[in-house]
């Protein structure tokens, strides 16, 4: 960014602001994936 101010509309930015907030609750959010898939059978 130009000025060398971060960009806040990027995810990494938006990331920040929402752990910002959790950390001003004293609170640590924990996340977890979960992948998805189908199996077919292909007769």
């Amino acid at each position: 960014m130009e000025g060398g101010s971060p960009f806040q509309a990027a995810p990494g930015q938006a990331l920040a602001k929402v752990l910002a907030g959790f950390a001003r609750l004293g609170l640590k959010p924990v996340v977890a994936n979960e992948l998805e898939f189908y199996l077919l059978d292909p007769s």
